[in-house]
């Protein structure tokens, strides 16, 4: 193998023959102007070995009469021309469309013979008992751009715009599921997709391709980070700034049991100054907080978890508040409830002293989606509290209400109420503080 010093000569060779093999190849395919290229010039050169990138060149520099229905397809497919070839071909023969599969839309037939258009976002897999159970699709519809969430009994075929060849759906159950289609769907990623190397493919029992998608997915992740700040004038004026981290790690998430664990970390800091003309800045709101929470699913409707919190309010006089425990989640349509025993330290300002506890955990919690303007809104709330057994005041408590209103696939507004409480906090130091905020949402991992 030539190296170093022979590398220029060969490098001259390569260019050399690439330049004689596009020359040759325009001469013999288009000869006279009047002759434009066909299918079978395409599958000739493709029987002389031409490189994908050759055959592309010629067919956007020439003249082009190619048959691209069902039948011509299968032709070309079966004497090897390659998907990145068919996908010129077809820019060729529709100038509105480019060679590039991520411009098309992905489609889904329906049962009733319906469809939709748009862009398959993932295949969402709602665990079963012993198996996943019929998975649906997440659709961004290209006419409303609002997400939809497709049962895949309701499908009859998927056409997947990076593949050269349209899932032909059956009904066989032993029909094979290529690799590439389930990395695909579990995946999507665009012209990226190992669909788009492919030339392409057999029928495929549907259901059963993605019931496998969802068994091949081990794990995943998801979040969101979120940016907030204000600045108001009057007779004093007021600077605040903010932001939060959340982020999911989700283990087996194909079957309800214990394999099937939830890893979340929620971090927040919020900061306000005030000043008046004459005096020195005032800092009147600091906040940090850090919650992790690990939980099981062993059911569809209960999920024991751990939890481990740090807070620390200004405000309230709370320097250092650390809570840990156990607890039960219940989940019903969208509510969950919760209920658990903590231990609970508290560092104080003075004149407070620091107190510990065993304690409870009261939890509550409702979100619900409504449609405005073709727009999904999401609302949510949520309260949390902590009351102490060892001194009936010394309730701990936090409730957030909200709506999140998406922007783009990922981005969203969200206004928020936020009402902090601290039954014992230090003499000067408030009870309670409320917040108002509206924070840049920007979404994370797999878009749920």
């Amino acid at each position: 193998m030539p190296r170093f010093g022979a590398a220029p000569l060969l490098l001259q060779v390569v260019s050399l023959t690439t330049l004689l093999v596009l020359l040759v190849s325009t001469s013999i395919l288009v000869a006279q102007e009047s002759s434009p290229l066909t299918n079978e010039s395409i599958i000739q050169v493709t029987a002389w070995h031409f490189s994908n990138d050759e055959i592309i060149y010629v067919i956007t520099r020439n003249p082009t009469h190619f048959d691209l229905s069902a039948q011509g397809l299968a032709s070309l497919e079966a004497n090897g021309v390659a998907a990145p070839v068919l996908a010129a071909m077809r820019a060729a023969t529709n100038p509105s469309t480019t060679p590039a599969a991520s411009a098309a839309p992905d489609e889904i037939v329906f049962m009733d013979g319906a469809t939709a258009r748009g862009k398959v976002l993932f295949v969402q897999c709602a665990p079963g008992v012993n198996a996943p159970i019929q998975p649906s699709i997440q659709f961004q519809n290209a006419d409303f751009q609002a997400k939809a969430t497709i049962p895949a009994a309701s499908i009859r075929a998927l056409l997947l715009a990076d593949s050269s060849a349209s899932l032909a759906p059956t009904n066989d159950p032993a029909a094979p599921i290529p690799k590439d289609v389930v990395d695909y769907l579990r995946d999507h990623t665009g012209s990226s997709s190992p669909l788009y190397q492919s030339p392409s493919h057999p029928s495929v029992n549907l259901s059963k391709a993605l019931v496998t998608t969802c068994a091949s997915t081990d794990h995943y992740w998801f979040g969101d980070i979120s940016e907030s700040g204000a600045y108001a004038v009057g007779t004093q004026s007021q600077k605040q700034i903010g932001g939060a981290l959340q982020t999911s790690y989700v283990r087996k998430p194909n079957v309800y049991n214990w394999s099937y664990q939830i890893a979340r970390v929620d971090l927040e800091a919020k900061y306000t100054e005030a000043l008046k003309v004459g005096s020195p800045p005032i800092k009147s709101q600091e906040i940090y907080y850090g919650d992790f929470n690990y939980s099981f699913h062993p059911s569809a409707r209960w999920s024991p978890y751990g939890i481990a919190r740090l807070y620390h309010n200004y405000s309230l006089g709370l320097d250092l508040g650390q809570i840990y425990g156990v607890g039960v989640d219940y989940k019903i349509s969208g509510l969950t409830l919760s209920g658990g025993l903590v231990g609970i330290t508290d560092r104080l300002y003075a004149p407070g002293t620091p107190f510990s506890s065993a304690g409870a955990r009261i939890y509550e919690s409702y979100s619900s989606i409504f449609l405005l303007c073709k727009t999904k809104i999401t609302w949510f709330e949520s309260i949390d509290t902590f009351p102490a057994f060892e001194l009936a005041k010394a309730i701990q408590g936090r409730g957030i209400t909200g709506f999140g209103i998406p922007i783009t696939q990922r981005l969203q507004i969200t206004p928020k109420f936020a009402d902090d409480y601290l039954g014992n906090a230090p003499a000067k130091h408030r009870l309670n503080y409320s917040n108002t905020s509206v924070s840049l949402d920007f979404k994370l991992g797999r878009n749920q």
